[in-house]
């Protein structure tokens, strides 16, 4: 690989410009994994339905999360119920941040209505007009109807958050059953190749055994037998107690053929 020094000779730029341009390469190519993989949503079935549900400014949002989550889990293989279950993870995540942006937005107008009550009150009761009387028991209305909205909101953001915790917790269930299920089955083919392995070497080295036991069996028993050296001495290389008793029974069974076939 070409040096710094040597890319910005050849272009006639500054090695301080190369290697600012090498840092940043890391950066585009993540970028460009990201882009790629926001192209592929929008081929997805469902990103139509995507785009009717949610906001302008909401639909960035889903793509840079489905961005995220895919490379997270690309590395490890994103079946087709993996992206229903990832989008619908992602649809949770922004009504739920939805909702807490609208009760954001009615604390603070409780804050404000709250702000104009304490303003009036500090105004001497002789000296309030009727507009301003009439404007503090507007407000206070308004706060009261205001908390009622956000303890519904409160309920609300709780129940999307319970669903959407229960949607990522099935998402990483079946995530992990299925690559268990994956690594199980290596385990199980591995297992097996190494038996087969096995086993080939134990039929390997039992048929190499019962070729040296036969050889030596074969040879064992030619040395039995009577040889003429080479000095014309006649004689039996491999004599043991058993060769022995083996070849006496051999000269007894002769002789007792030799007298049968006389006597006939």
């Amino acid at each position: 690989a070409m040096s710094d020094d040597e890319i910005a000779e050849a272009i006639e730029r500054s090695p301080d410009a190369v290697a600012q341009r090498r840092a940043n390469r890391p950066q585009r190519d993540t970028n460009t994994k990201m882009n790629d993989f926001v192209v592929q949503l929008h081929e997805k079935h469902f990103w139509e339905t995507v785009q009717r549900s949610l906001l302008k400014e909401e639909l960035s949002v889903f793509e840079n999360s489905w961005a995220s989550l895919y490379a997270q889990f690309v590395h490890q293989g994103v079946t087709a119920t993996d992206e229903i279950m990832m989008k619908d993870v992602i649809i949770e995540d922004i009504l739920l941040h939805r909702a807490l942006e609208e009760k954001r937005k009615i604390i603070e107008e409780i804050q404000d209505q709250e702000n104009e009550m304490d303003r009036i009150k500090l105004i001497p009761m002789a000296n309030r007009t009727q507009q301003e009387v009439d404007s503090a028991v507007n407000a206070h209305r308004t706060v009261v109807q205001l908390r009622g909205a956000q303890e519904a909101y409160t309920k609300e953001i709780n129940d999307i958050k319970k669903t959407k915790d229960g949607k990522f917790k099935d998402l990483k269930a079946t995530r992990q059953e299925r690559l268990k299920v994956v690594e199980e089955s290596g385990k199980n083919i591995f297992a097996l190749i190494k038996h087969l392995d096995e086993r080939k070497q134990r039929e390997s080295e039992g048929r190499m055994t019962g070729l040296v036991y036969e050889a030596a069996r074969i040879k064992q028993k030619e040395l039995e037998e009577y040889t003429t050296f080479a000095d014309k001495e006649v004689d039996r290389p491999w004599m043991t107690p058993e060769s022995e008793l083996v070849h006496e029974q051999k000269e007894a069974d002769a002789r007792a053929d030799t007298e049968i076939d006389k006597k006939t």
